[in-house]
Order: structure tokens, then sequence, then C-alpha cells
């Protein structure tokens, strides 16, 4: 599996905002290498969550429209609408028709799709550890666990819930969920890929924030993960 990771955490999202015009279908691994997905710089001057700790190194924080979120400073992304965002999103097209589709939804989506940032060192299968936030205007009465159910039903990945509950991000409720799918590799092995999703509920707008990794390194991104998030505004 090379750069797929990218990919299921849009195909995820994508598979849940019921204003997109189509659905892409499951990918299949490409032939280009993981490198191909180091191309963009971040936004903002390094710096780090304040309850950090035990995470030591230099962080940088990540500007979308009406969103900041923080990163190790060796990821890479940022804005749909920026320049370094525009390379990253070329080299995902380059990666076959189905990647192509990917991209061109999300420059089609720049409201929805507000921050997109990866990290470019590939684990040894040429995996990429990603995150993407987005928004998604809803009527008011729709509730975040009601958006995720109706969400859930229309992956186009079968996925495992493997958590859900109700936390606090800053002053703001929000409902965490960890879950699991499994992709083909395009090898006879299957991979595993969790997800630790937030969803914050703000008046009219869902706010999603999704950290994709391979399942067997979850748990020790997972920290950095949770870190991550405490930095979240809108």
């Amino acid at each position: 599996m090379r750069n797929t990771l990218l990919c299921i955490g849009l195909l995820v999202l994508l598979g849940s905002i019921s204003s997109a015009s189509a659905t892409p279908k499951p990918t299949k691994a490409p032939s280009a290498g993981a490198g191909a997905l180091t191309g963009t710089t971040g936004v903002g001057k390094p710096t780090k969550p304040t309850s950090a700790s035990g995470l030591v190194q230099a962080w940088q924080t990540f500007k979308g429209a009406n969103v900041e979120l923080s990163l190790p400073a060796t990821y890479r992304g940022g804005s749909p609408d920026t320049q370094g965002m525009q390379r990253l999103l070329a080299e995902i097209k380059s990666l076959g028709a189905e990647y192509e589709q990917i991209a061109r939804m999300v420059e089609q989506n720049p409201d929805t799709f507000l921050l997109i940032a990866v990290d470019p060192t590939p684990d040894p299968a040429g995996g990429i550890t990603n995150v993407v936030v987005s928004a998604l205007k809803v009527p008011e009465t729709v509730t975040a666990d009601a958006y995720i159910d109706a969400a859930m039903q229309s992956l186009p990945i079968p996925t495992r819930t493997v958590e859900r509950k109700t936390v606090q991000v800053g002053q703001q409720s929000a409902v965490r969920l960890v879950t699991e799918a499994n992709l083909a590799s395009g090898t006879a092995r299957t991979d595993q890929i969790r997800q630790l999703i937030y969803v914050i509920k703000q008046d009219n707008t869902l706010w999603t924030v999704t950290y994709s990794t391979r399942a067997t390194d979850y748990p020790q991104r997972l920290a950095l993960f949770e870190q991550s998030m405490e930095s979240f505004k809108v």
C-alpha cells in the first residue's frame, strides 16, 4: 500500500458529505512512491500545543479558512486554496484516475476541505499518515451523533467503530470516534487503517478532524494526535 492512507482520510469524508456531487470508489494502490507527497509546506511559525507534555519536537500551525491546527514541523500540507496544497493535489492526480477524482473533489469543495496535512515519512510499507479537517453546513437541528450515524452508513469502504464517546475539546463538546477499515494493498495482504475522528457541532456547522494511520502504528501515534487536537481552533 502506497499513499493509500492519505486517500482513505479523504474517502471517509467524501462518503459522509451529502452535498458532494459524486463519491469515489475504493482506490487501488498506485505505483508511485510515497515520496511523491512531500512537496508542500505548512503555514505558520513553529509552535507547540500548550499541553504537549512529552512531545519535544518543534510544531507548526496550519491555517485554513477560520480554522487552525498544530502538528509536528515535519508535516506538509495546508489549505486547498494555497500554492503548496495545489502542488500536493497535483501529485495526488498523478497517481492515477481514481486519485485524480479525489483531488478534484477537494478542489471543487474548498469550503468543505479546510486543511490537509501529511507526515512525509512513510511507514515501511509506504503508507502515509495524514490529517484532514473539514466543515459541513447542516440544519441546526442535526446533531453530531445523528450526522455520524448517517455518515457511517454511506462510507465507500466498510468501516468498523472501535470507540465512540463524547469528550471536551477546549470549550466545545465533541464526539470522539475511532474506526478501522481494511484496504487491499495491491498484494495478497490486506492493510488495516485506524482513524481518530472528532466531530464538533457549532451552530449550523459540523467540524470534522480526521487522523488516519496504519492500525499497527496507531498506539504510538495516538498521543501526538490527541495533543494536536488540543490545538484545534475555529
